[in-house]
């Protein structure tokens, strides 16, 4: 699986990356919202994990603009903030939140979902 990871922590993307690595992920990171973009343009993923709160341009502003042309790609927001709500659309039913600082088992099962949904695709 080819997964992106959007975050401006270098730290936390290199723990994402151990974490995904780990499951037999190829991962590809980005640091911002822009980035996440073009990437998102150039390549195909199997899903991105994407911070929330970013500069320039957040996480909410690059999910609405994904999900436009990406309806069926699992995207993972990541906030430590408890106060994301999305809209009760069908649009965000590929879209899930995990709260910061999260527990590796709960990431673990998360991935685990992601490589079973894909398997039955």
């Amino acid at each position: 699986m080819k997964v992106l990871v959007v975050d401006d922590n270098k730290g936390f993307r290199a723990f994402m990356r151990e974490v995904l690595k780990f499951n037999d992920c190829d991962v590809v990171e980005a640091s911002d919202g822009f980035t996440a973009l073009k990437l998102i343009s150039e390549q195909l993923f199997d899903a991105v994990f994407l911070d929330v709160k970013m500069p320039r341009l957040n996480g909410l502003e690059v999910l609405k603009r994904v999900i436009v042309d990406n309806p069926t790609l699992p995207i993972f927001l990541m906030s430590a903030y408890n106060n994301i709500e999305l809209p009760d659309s069908k649009v965000y039913h590929n879209v899930y939140i995990l709260f910061k600082p999260f527990e590796l088992e709960s990431l673990n099962f998360h991935i685990e979902k992601l490589f079973c949904n894909q398997k039955a695709t």
